[in-house]
Parts: C-alpha cells; sequence; structure tokens
C-alpha cells in the first residue's frame, strides 16, 4: 500500500499505479498556483484511509479513479489556506455507506475542472437524524469552483448531496450535477444543494433530481443563504410533496436574511416555491428575464409581492409575460406595481409590447426597430 506522507517543503508529486491502496492515513502539501504539488492516479485506487491537503496547492490528476474502502471518515480533507484541483480524476465513494461524512469535506479551496467526477458518495444512515452532504461539505469560509466535471448519482439523509455552511460558497460555471436523491420524507431537502452560504449557477446543469422526499427537488434555500441564478440550466428535478419547490424551495422559516437573486440567461424549467412563513421573501430580479419563470406559494393572497426588481434593474411588463404564478393548483396573475410584481386574481389586462431587431438592410451588424409592436402584429423589414 501507499507509505504516510512525510513534511513536503517544496512541489513535487506521487504516482500512484493500479491496484494500490490507502492504508495509512496520508497529509500532502506544497506547491504553488503555478506548480502544485501533484499527485498522478493511474488505474483503480482504493482509500482505507483518508487524504488530508494541510497547506499549499495540491493537484490530483491523471485519468484515474480513487474509490473509497471504508466508511470512517471523508475521503478527502482541504484544510483551510489549503487549495485542491481535480482535473481528469473520479473520486468513487462505492455506495459504501459512510454516515455523515462526505466525498471532499473543504474548509480551504476546491477547484473542479473538466474530467473530474464525484460519485456514488453515500452518507446515509437510518441510525442518524441528519447529515450534511453526501459528495461535497463546504465549511465556513471554504471555496468550491465547479468549472466543469460531475457530481452524481449520491445518496444523502437529508441536507442535500452539497451542503454549504454558513460563510461557505460554492460557485458553479460549468458542468453537470445530477441524479442524486435523499431517503429522508419532510425538512431540509435538497437533491443537490443545500444553501446555509453562498451558492452562485453561472453555467452549468443541475438535473434529474426525481421524487426528492424533502423539500427543494435541487436547491434548498435556507433562511440564512444566499442563491444567485445568472446562468445555466435547471430541469427534470421533482419532489413528491407538492408545493415544496422542483427547482427551489426559498426559504424563510428561521429568518428573513435569505436571498435569491435572478438575473441574466438561467432556464429554470421546474417550480420556485416561496415559503408562506413570511410573506416578505420574494425573488430579486437583476436583469430582463429572459426564460420562463414558474413560482408558487401554498395559497392565493391579494396584492403578495412575488418579485421585485433590484441592482437598478426596473421590471416591466415584458417580465410579466415570463413569470407564471401557482398557488394551491391554481394559476393567478401578476400586475406590476413600482418595482414589484404583486399577486393577483384579475387580468390586469396588460398588453406586452416588443421591439424587432435584424441583420440586413445594408446595416453592418444588428439593428433595432424601436417601435414598439403587441403580440400579434405584423413587423415588415424593407
Amino acid at each position: 500500500g501507499l507509505l504516510p506522507t512525510v513534511a513536503l517543503a517544496a512541489a513535487g508529486g506521487d504516482t500512484w499505479n493500479d491496484g494500490s491502496t490507502v492504508d495509512s492515513a496520508l497529509t500532502r502539501n506544497g506547491g504553488t498556483e503555478n506548480d502544485p504539488y501533484t499527485i498522478t492516479v493511474n488505474g483503480t485506487v482504493t482509500m482505507n484511509e483518508s487524504l488530508t491537503i494541510s497547506s499549499g496547492y495540491v493537484r490530483i490528476t491523471g485519468g484515474g479513479t480513487l474509490v473509497r474502502g471504508y466508511t470512517g471518515y471523508n475521503m478527502i480533507t482541504v484544510k483551510s489556506g489549503a487549495t485542491l484541483i481535480l482535473d481528469d480524476i473520479t473520486v468513487d465513494g462505492n455506495n459504501v455507506a459512510a454516515p455523515n461524512y462526505c466525498g471532499i469535506n473543504v474548509s480551504g479551496t476546491l477547484l473542479m475542472n473538466e474530467g473530474t467526477v464525484l460519485e456514488k458518495h453515500n452518507s446515509d444512515s437510518s441510525s442518524t437524524l441528519s447529515d450534511h452532504g453526501s459528495a461535497v461539505r463546504v465549511n465556513s469560509n471554504g471555496k468550491v469552483v465547479m468549472n466543469g466535471g460531475e457530481i452524481r448519482n449520491c445518496v444523502a439523509r437529508n441536507y442535500g448531496n452539497i451542503f454549504i455552511d454558513t460563510n461557505g460558497s460554492f460557485t458553479m460555471k460549468g458542468g453537470k450535477i445530477s441524479s442524486n436523491s435523499l431517503t429522508l420524507s419532510g425538512n431540509y431537502g435538497g437533491g443537490a444543494f443545500y444553501v446555509r452560504g453562498t451558492l452562485s449557477i453561472d453555467g452549468g446543469s443541475i438535473c434529474n433530481h426525481v421524487n426528492i422526499p424533502s423539500y427543494g427537488g435541487a436547491i434548498y434555500c435556507t433562511s440564512e443563504g444566499t442563491v444567485h441564478l445568472n446562468g445555466g440550466t435547471i430541469e427534470r428535478n421533482s419532489v413528491i410533496a407538492a408545493k415544496t419547490g422542483d427547482a427551489i424551495f426559498y426559504s424563510s422559516r428561521s429568518g428573513s436574511s435569505a436571498a435569491l437573486y435572478i438575473g441574466g440567461n438561467p432556464l429554470i424549467t421546474d417550480s420556485i416555491y416561496l415559503d408562506n412563513t413570511r410573506t416578505d421573501k420574494f425573488p430579486y430580479i437583476t436583469s430582463t428575464i429572459k426564460n420562463q419563470l414558474t413560482l408558487e406559494v401554498a395559497s392565493y393572497s391579494e396584492g403578495r409581492v412575488i418579485a421585485q426588481g433590484t441592482d437598478g434593474y426596473q421590471l416591466t411588463t415584458k417580465d410579466l409575460a415570463k413569470v407564471t404564478l401557482m398557488a394551491g393548483g391554481t394559476k393567478y396573475y401578476a400586475k406590476l406595481e413600482g418595482n414589484q410584481l404583486l399577486m393577483t386574481n384579475k387580468d390586469p389586462g396588460y398588453t406586452v409590447l416588443y421591439n424587432v431587431s435584424y441583420y440586413g438592410n445594408g446595416a453592418a451588424g444588428e439593428t433595432l426597430d424601436n417601435t414598439n409592436y403587441a403580440s400579434g402584429d405584423t413587423a415588415t423589414i424593407l
């Protein structure tokens, strides 16, 4: 098997070959951003003990697989001040039950690049009340940037398969998070994410979290969490219980500090549920709503705020056309007052106007026709 490490003062590297085992707890450190300490994994290496990244920059690559062979602890721990870079590597939980532990525990920084796969991590146990992230746990002041790769086929009891604690952050720029599941019915769900810190979705796909038994098919945004939806796709997620958010459960259970920001160009085909515990919780819209949004509340309440423009953006009637509002299975209307969308049971009768942009007519590049057109009007380009 692989021997325990000694302290490393400068960048270097290891090669772990197919069939090797990690039988004693290992620590790796050293390296810089431009010259990280590199572990090259060839083939399949079984981890019967944990790996700790204690300081500096460490990169794991090689196209191989690290596979869990034990239940006792996190497979990889990234300490505060340390950075782990993953590319072209699979970290496989092997469906081994490791109650309350995870694949990668992050107090420093984790960078996930293309070719990285985190899969089959299982933190569930019927003997425990809760756990916090089967694949990744982001602790306070920890940071994860997902540039690419996949997180898939993981199982947790509750609190998400990716848990983001207070002051922790996870930024998704690309890649795919899919087909993860929870086993405990009730509160504190999130098939993909449970957010107490900050989650930013700038790209990538979150999909196929199906029949989640707790709140939030893809994301549970707690009353302390912040979620920024700037891009990417959230689709084909579902919860078993009605009115708990196939895409997102936006909670206000323990306070009013949660914030959900929607801007850019995210495609969210599943519902976003606005928790009814506090009616002052609603999404903040930071730019034109480009794709359809379905917002859901538990029951009808005339004049309830369901969205508000922010960061200098003024909501328009065009935004209204992109919002579907549901309550108790019934579709309601939204009306625009000031910079807020309000719930109403009466059709406000707005005529949504559009502009036409085109290429041609001797113009260089795109030309905007500033005429306002209603749906059904004909625009003639000469």
